[in-house]
């Protein structure tokens, strides 16, 4: 079969920049720079990288790409298209390689004549933005795309200089924001939190080494700030109002610094956990009709009384979710006896270990399953009307019609469908692509429904 490329001839130009090397075993590498030396070809597949040697013995093809700035006739890149469709044939497994190569070709062969003009459209697209770093993302991407067809590097380094002039006042319109935000008088978690959301996005962004030791700079400057204001807050929050809620009050400020991470030290981190212990002891002394005990807790008589008959409380650990235990479910009345197809209704009492987060919504989730089979309802709570970390709210539900799937295994089941209620949340805080579908609050209530009628696998 005739050589598609002849090695030879190719090597007698030494020193060009070569692309796709193919070996007689249809093994390929990209190259950067090449060289015969006697009966070898000594490559680089990186300009930094070291130097590799093959016999030429082993070299089938070596494909050239096209040359950034270099000038091509339409009758050079027909060639190499002809070139690099005849290699495909012969190698189908480098499909993707051989791909590369013709679109290089072939837009030597058929210029993009509108790319200034795109070029144009993108600029005034990014003035007429807001000038975010999501806008300058978006924006810079699309021209990236377009300079990856320029394969002669006609438009190249314009659009490298429109991207990194937009980078630079993408830069100086978020630093506007931030600067503001590290000034403000009262620095709360919240303002930390938009800040810190922020600098993450402008780093994210093509940020120069020069910029990001700025952002780091007042990042720093305003957790510290945040961390301050917090323990301060706390104090504020309990001992200005020495009562249940007081204390609720000053949890949440101290578990949320907690949660989002903002004391960093081994020190700070100590700080908080101590803080917490001052506030449950205070609040135990001042509050002395609660019991603190379980978990930090506020259980008045009422939940002690609930809770010394027979229960259903939330003493199991959720499963399917990540857990932030901040509330303690009791179900206050259970059916008897429900049936499939039943609607029953759950009262449940809710208490908080700490202030809800202003805004959340609570869903109450009702889990219901049978060996194989599952089925979940959800209803939103009210926080209105709490007390002293207390709301007491009721679930409506009708029980599933569920088919057990007791496979061929010795699994066994008594009849009763199991029940598990947990309450739960999202965190609209957490960014997205961070964010859990649901985060449990509470740890799980599980509850039977039905009479146990005893079937198991070896009695069908």
């Amino acid at each position: 079969m005739k050589k598609l490329f002849l090695v030879a001839a190719i090597l007698a130009s030494q020193h060009l920049r070569a692309d796709l090397l193919i070996k007689k075993d249809g093994k390929s590498s990209w190259l950067v720079s090449y060289e015969q030396k006697a009966d070898s070809i000594s490559y680089r597949t990186a300009a930094d990288g070291s130097e590799l040697t093959i016999p030429l013995s082993d070299v089938d093809l070596i494909l050239p790409s096209v040359q950034p700035d270099t000038p091509y006739t339409p009758e050079q890149a027909d060639k190499a298209l002809d070139t690099v469709n005849r290699a495909s044939g012969k190698y189908p497994t480098l499909r993707k390689q051989m791909e590369m190569l013709k679109q290089q070709w072939q837009q030597v062969k058929d210029p993009d004549t509108e790319a200034d003009g795109k070029i144009n459209h993108f600029v005034q697209q990014f003035r007429d933005s807001d000038k975010s770093p999501k806008a300058f993302q978006d924006i810079a991407v699309q021209m990236e795309m377009l300079a990856l067809r320029d394969a002669v590097g006609t438009f190249t380094a314009k659009i490298k200089k429109t991207v990194a002039e937009m980078q630079q006042e993408t830069f100086a319109t978020a630093k506007l924001k931030i600067d503001a935000m590290a000034g403000a008088e009262r620095q709360t978690l919240a303002n930390y939190l938009n800040l810190r959301r922020l600098v993450s996005e402008v780093k994210l962004s093509r940020a120069t080494a020069e910029q990001k030791k700025y952002l780091n700079e007042v990042q720093e400057k305003c957790r510290k700030a945040s961390m301050e204001a917090g323990l301060k807050a706390s104090q504020t929050a309990f001992f200005g109002n020495k009562t249940v809620d007081g204390y609720l009050a000053s949890m949440a400020i101290l578990c949320d610094l907690k949660q989002n991470d903002v004391p960093v030290s081994d020190t700070e981190k100590a700080d908080v956990d101590r803080y917490m212990k001052v506030m449950l002891t205070a609040a135990k002394t001042a509050c002395k009709a609660y019991d603190f005990d379980n978990k930090g807790f506020p259980l008045d008589a009422q939940d002690r009384k609930l809770l010394d008959g027979k229960k259903f409380d939330s003493i199991r650990a959720t499963s399917g979710m990540p857990l932030v235990e901040q509330c303690y479910l009791i179900a206050t009345d259970i059916p008897a006896d429900a049936k499939q197809g039943d609607l029953i209704s759950f009262p449940v009492r809710l208490i908080f270990n700490r202030t809800p987060v202003p805004g959340r919504k609570y869903n109450l989730v009702a889990d219901f399953s049978v060996p194989g089979s599952s089925k979940r309802e959800m209803r939103e709570i009210s926080m209105q009307g709490m007390r002293a970390g207390h709301v007491s709210t009721e679930i409506k539900v009708t029980v599933p019609r569920l088919a057990p799937n007791l496979g061929d295994g010795p699994t066994r089941w008594n009849g009763i469908t199991g029940l598990s209620l947990v309450l739960t949340y999202q965190d609209e805080r957490t960014p997205v692509a961070e964010r859990a579908d649901l985060v449990a609050a509470s740890g799980a209530c599980w509850i039977g429904l039905g009479a146990p009628i005893a079937i198991h696998v070896e009695d069908r």
